[in-house]
């Protein structure tokens, strides 16, 4: 079991925990369970910041109505711009179900140097007010939700950093392709050798790949960092009742 107790912990989940994989659509139920999670973790003295991706898959399914000209389907800046505020509008209306106060924040990098972005999440936090953060998609040239959730990990000085991924954590290989693939309970990030095939039909712009680069680096200044499944209903109560999961550690600590 992971203790989750008066912590500040970052949860990330990846685009496949936060759209249906066929029809785009954005899973209001699986949000609803997450929202009621983050209200048992806030009940034990926790503070919650999410990171979501899902809006360039949101942007998909909203353009599909009107066209369906691939070229334009390529333009992840016009994506973004469709489909950011559905998504964080959908996950502010349903933390309101449970009675949380969520406000969604689209942010670049360069924010978190520039501009007062980290005292605002923080101001947000003291009045228990949850932010819910995207990259701000239709302002980039590059995507890494997964590397912007690290830097703001790190700018909080957060506890814990968990990665919601569409697999028990980490395995030796792809388990959705190889059978024999190995699950690893414990990940020693100067042993990180591992390599992923990149996806080419994946949803977001991440991938294991991203989210373990982003993972150790974490991990590197002592944050506790974790990388499970996020698909199924209620994922951070699944955690907290041993679901597989990959945790880092660092020997050189």
């Amino acid at each position: 079991m992971i203790p989750l107790k008066n912590e500040l912990i970052i949860l990330k989940f990846g685009t496949t925990s936060v759209c249906n994989t066929e029809t785009l659509a954005i899973r209001e139920d699986w949000i609803q369970t997450v929202a009621e999670d983050v209200k048992q973790l806030i009940e034990e003295g926790n503070q919650v910041v999410i990171f979501t991706s899902g809006g360039l898959a949101t942007g998909r399914k909203n353009f599909k109505r009107h066209d369906n000209k691939s070229s334009l389907l390529q333009n992840k800046n016009l994506l973004g711009a469709l489909g950011l505020s559905e998504l964080l509008f959908k996950w502010q209306q349903n933390f309101e179900l449970v009675g949380l106060q969520a406000a969604g924040l689209t942010i670049r990098e360069e924010d978190v140097a520039t501009t007062a972005i980290i005292d605002l999440i923080q101001e947000m936090l003291v009045h228990g007010i949850i932010p819910v953060i995207n990259e701000n998609i239709p302002l980039q040239t590059g995507f890494n939700n997964d590397e912007l959730a690290a830097t703001v990990c790190k700018a909080i000085k957060a506890t814990k950093f968990i990665l919601f991924t569409d697999t028990d954590g980490v395995f030796t290989d792809n388990p959705k392709t190889n059978p024999n693939a190995e699950h690893l309970d414990l990940l020693n990030i100067n042993e990180l050798n591992i390599k992923f095939n990149k996806n080419s039909l994946c949803l977001g712009t991440g991938g294991m790949e991203a989210k373990l680069i982003a993972a150790s680096k974490i991990k590197k200044i002592g944050i506790d960092t974790i990388i499970t499944n996020g698909v199924d209903l209620h994922p951070i109560l699944n955690l907290n009742h041993q679901q597989k999961y990959t945790l880092l550690e660092n020997d050189e600590l």
